[in-house]
């Protein structure tokens, strides 16, 4: 006689046994609370789910609106742990009561510190899609034709191949304040007799509509690519104009001593030369090589309008003055198996030749960026994910520029532009020069002095560029007080 398998029958009941218990053990949990504490006043209108719940009950929190002017920046935990950096979030209720932090930022504020990173001051990123055109033009200045009126804009200044081009970029910056909005924007607008906005100095090699290039192998045709990509967008009239949002800065912590901080851009922010020109000067009766950071553009720019723009309503004055050692900022030891063109040199006269400056705002050194204390790899040659930047979407009008890949570009890229050059890091720009370096830009080493090292698109720290470049992202550096 076949013996009956009572394992199906006998797991069954053990699973409803156990299912039962559990629901009983969440009916008999203890009742917790959710609070929300944050240095603004919050209610239950802008707010929602926050109140008592059952240990292992779901709990989710919904951000209903947000006061004019103020940005949301995240939901942190008691010890600065980010729960979420949207407007909602969702987890299981512990076996305890439960604080939830909720962070804003506006401008003005203070530096706000929000686990390993801060947010402080403010500065157009991100394109406005979103918001309505006919909403956004209405703060344009037209005239009676209906044209951008020029003669009340600022304007930047570029250089090419050492000429100074004016009146081919402006700016506006302006406040929409309407019932449900208060945001400060900033309107690109580029002459269409003007230059290409993306700098098309910088591409040395022509393309076919085909992809077939001149003068480059399938490694490096990607460099040319972009500059003609850009360019043909600009050409149709795509690139004429944009609206960008200004929007709390995101720092990474880099070191904390004494009450202040040491703040490196999580983002690169905007592109500019290091310097205008590859000529040597003379100034006080010595030689400025064209890689000096002390008489650079980019120190001005960052010192001046950098500054006066991104920290207003007084936030300013929580910016410390920081002296930087500018000499042989480029060292690194020599290590056995090192090629011969990795940048550690031990004798650099490009930063023998510099002073020490005193700045509010400032690159990073090459050292810097090889700082362990700081989060990045020790070794200068490696990909160090620390070391990579991502552009933000005003930095790419500005002219930077990201490696897509070795893509042949075709009538489809005015689609597949923007779906194109999501997730790709940029190369950005550090203070320090070097008398000669490896590089893959035009296949060739700056020559002395006119190069300045630059982490990559992929971390890597070993690249010079030459400093007239104006592709170049820009993450800024500075040392704040939280008191």
């Amino acid at each position: 006689m076949k013996k009956k398998n009572f394992l199906p029958v006998i797991l069954f009941i053990a699973a409803s046994v156990l299912f039962s218990a559990c629901k009983q053990s969440i009916s008999d949990a203890e009742i917790f609370t959710v609070s929300l504490v944050s240095d603004r006043e919050i209610n239950s209108e802008q707010f929602s789910g926050f109140g008592e719940y059952k240990a292992g009950e779901k709990v989710k929190i919904n951000m209903n609106w947000i006061e004019k002017g103020d940005f949301f920046v995240g939901y942190y935990d008691e010890v600065g742990n980010l729960l979420s950096e949207n407007k909602d979030v969702s987890f299981f209720m512990p076996h305890h009561d439960f604080k939830i932090q909720v962070l804003f930022y506006k401008e003005g504020d203070k530096p706000l510190k929000a686990g390993n990173y801060v947010y402080f001051g403010m500065y157009p990123q991100e394109n406005c899609a979103a918001i309505s055109q006919n909403l956004l033009d209405k703060y344009i200045p037209k005239l009676d034709n209906y044209t951008v009126n020029h003669s009340v804009m600022n304007q930047y200044v570029f250089y090419e191949t050492g000429q100074q081009v004016e009146g081919k970029y402006f700016y506006y910056d302006f406040i929409m304040d309407e019932e449900y909005l208060y945001k400060k924007f900033r309107f690109v607008y580029y002459s269409k007799d003007g230059p290409a906005p993306y700098r098309m100095s910088d591409c040395t090699y022509t393309y076919s509509s085909s992809g077939a290039s001149s003068g480059l192998d399938s490694n490096t045709s990607s460099w040319g690519l972009i500059s003609e990509l850009q360019s043909y967008l600009y050409e149709n009239g795509m690139l004429n104009e944009g609206y960008y949002l200004f929007e709390p800065i995101k720092w990474k912590i880099l070191s904390e001593k004494n009450g202040k901080l040491t703040l490196l851009a999580v983002k690169a922010l905007d592109s500019w030369q290091f310097y205008h020109s590859l000529e040597n000067r003379s100034i006080n009766g010595k030689t400025i090589y064209p890689n000096n950071w002390e008489y650079s553009d980019i120190r001005e720019w960052l010192n001046n309008d950098f500054y006066n723009t991104a920290f207003t309503k007084g936030c300013n004055k929580y910016i410390q003055n920081t002296l930087l050692n500018n000499v042989n900022t480029a060292y690194q030891p020599l290590l056995e198996g090192d090629d011969d063109h990795v940048i550690r040199i031990g004798s650099n006269t490009s930063t023998e030749n510099q002073n020490n400056t005193t700045d509010k705002v400032f690159l990073p050194s090459a050292k810097d960026c090889c700082n362990t204390e700081y989060g990045f790899y020790f070794d200068n040659d490696g990909w160090d994910p620390a070391r990579k930047f991502f552009p933000t979407e005003y930095s790419k009008i500005m002219g930077i520029r990201i490696n897509y890949g070795n893509y042949h570009w075709d009538d489809e890229w005015n689609i597949n532009f923007q779906a194109r050059n999501k997730g790709c890091a940029t190369y950005v720009w550090t203070r320090s020069g070097i008398e000669e370096g490896y590089s893959y830009v035009n296949l060739s080493m700056p020559k002395e002095h006119q190069g300045v090292i630059c982490m990559d698109d992929l971390g890597d720290l070993e690249q010079t560029l030459y400093v007239t470049k104006t592709f170049v992202g820009v993450v800024p550096e500075i040392v704040v007080s939280l008191e």
